[in-house]
């Protein structure tokens, strides 16, 4: 691939295996939806949007690039995201993820929407949101059993289909809360 590339859309492509050598400082977007991709080798240092929504990716790279979108949604064989995720990173989506069961201890600071919508394997989310989250998606992750604080900068909360979530933290700062679905005993705060 030309150093000049930028832009690399492979949406669909359903019989692409691998990657081609990719520019190696930066890209603006990277996609790979609905490809057979399994693996990420030789990424650049920085790609603005990586997209690898409905591919069979057990795992992505320890070290991503720098990065301020990554899009990993029905990636269904994603067991865990990287303990450590690009600083930048402001959106991660892993919707769908079927067989994640964990994100990172620590998620950025900076990240300002968080949408791990049916992840019904997820257990649990990290004991402290980023202080930035504005949007947390959560809704139909049905092995969820309890929310951490709240941060005070989060605007919409969406929960519903969480059948095992008992409560709901501190949430009157919040401008949307949605929690059709479940059981809810109480209301902390």
């Amino acid at each position: 691939m030309p150093d000049s590339l930028i832009k690399l859309l492979a949406d669909g492509a359903s019989r692409i295996t691998w990657l081609p050598r990719l520019p190696t400082e930066r890209m603006q977007l990277l996609s790979i939806n609905t490809t057979a991709i399994r693996e990420l080798h030789g990424l650049p240092a920085r790609i603005d949007e990586l997209c690898c929504n409905g591919t069979p990716i057990q795992r992505l790279p320890k070290q991503l690039p720098s990065c301020r979108v990554l899009c990993v949604n029905a990636c269904s064989q994603l067991q865990q995201l990287p303990e450590h995720l690009p600083a930048d990173l402001v959106e991660l989506y892993c919707k769908g993820c079927s067989a994640l069961q964990r994100l990172p201890d620590h998620l950025p600071a900076g990240l300002k929407t968080l949408d791990c919508s049916g992840c019904g394997a997820l257990r649990q989310l990290p004991a402290q949101l980023p202080p930035a989250l504005e949007y947390l998606q959560v809704f139909g992750c049905t092995a969820l059993r309890q929310l951490p604080e709240l941060p005070p900068s989060l605007k919409v909360l969406s929960c519903s289909g969480c059948s095992r979530l008992q409560q709901v933290p501190d949430a009157s700062k919040t401008q949307a809360l949605v929690l059709s679905g479940w059981q809810l005993h109480w209301l902390s705060g």
